[in-house]
């Protein structure tokens, strides 16, 4: 979750001050007045310059406050506001598991089930154990596609819920730390052959082996070009135009494969069914952003 801290404020201090001492002459007096119109032109754009300054840092509105006055905004039942919130944080380039979490709630209050299920998908691909996050996913899939509704394989179920124990970031940092240790560790042996060192290799080798199988086997389906339907009215057609025939439609919130993209029409893919055909691309929304 976004930190609820309130970012920090620079704190302007004025310069230090000059004591002007006094002469005599004329010529001095004359410079001095010329020194003082100076000073005070370059006073006044100092001040026009902090004062812009502080009218913009005073409507500015950091990243926390954002998301916390679009958390009260969904408190208040304002899903809509909400719902703007949360995508005006994501247009500044900001991503977290607890704000797709969030917008996916909002966009199912609103009655919007295919982009709460895209952000319960993001969510799930940053933070794949949130509890939370997958019962909503289960639920917004039950709710929206009660026709696909499937008998659960207890021995499927297991292995997703092993594979969902590490996020792809997670993963490459595992990788990374056993396959340097395993390198450094060789290294040394060759120097100096021991029993220790000779375990601590064959343990290394099978911890980065599979840490490495199950890095590329998360890595390759985060990259696979999946997209979730985000309309209810998705007809596929067996061309890219309307003069084409239509073979289906496919429900919103079902998750399709994007084979390509030609003119504002996408060709997409059942897996599951073998099915293909083509549908206006603002119809879907591929699941990496």
């Amino acid at each position: 979750m976004l930190s609820s801290a309130a970012p920090s404020a620079q704190l302007w201090r004025a310069g230090p001050c000059v004591e002007l001492r006094s002469s005599c002459g004329g010529k001095f007096v004359a410079k001095k007045v010329f020194n003082m119109k100076k000073a005070l032109l370059l006073l006044l754009v100092v001040t026009f310059q902090l004062s812009a300054l502080s009218f913009e840092l005073a409507c500015a509105q950091g990243p926390d406050e954002l998301f916390l006055q679009a958390n009260k905004q969904y408190e208040a039942g304002s899903y809509s506001s909400a719902i703007n919130s949360y995508e005006d944080l994501l247009s500044k380039g900001l991503r977290s598991a607890q704000l797709f979490y969030n917008l996916g709630n909002a966009y199912f209050k609103a009655g919007k089930p295919g982009p709460a299920i895209l952000n319960y998908e993001r969510a799930r691909v940053l933070d794949p154990r949130d509890e939370d996050m997958k019962f909503n996913l289960e639920f917004a899939r039950e709710s929206t596609l009660q026709a696909e509704q499937k008998q659960k394989n207890p021995v499927m179920e297991t292995l997703k819920g092993v594979y969902d124990l590490l996020s792809v970031g997670e993963l490459t940092v595992i990788f990374s730390i056993c396959y340097f240790l395993l390198i450094a560790f060789i290294c040394v042996w060759f120097f100096r052959k021991s029993a220790i060192f000779n375990l601590a290799i064959r343990i290394l080798l099978i911890a980065a082996a599979i840490s490495g199988i199950w890095w590329g086997i998360k890595l390759y389906n985060v990259n696979q070009p999946s997209a979730i339907v985000v309309k209810s009215d998705c007809g596929v057609r067996s061309g890219p135009g309307m003069e084409y025939s239509a073979g289906f439609i496919v429900p919103e919130g079902k998750k399709v494969l994007v084979l390509r993209e030609n003119r504002g029409w996408c060709e997409v893919g059942l897996k599951e069914e073998g099915l293909k055909g083509w549908t206006e691309s603002d119809k879907v929304e591929r699941i990496k952003p």
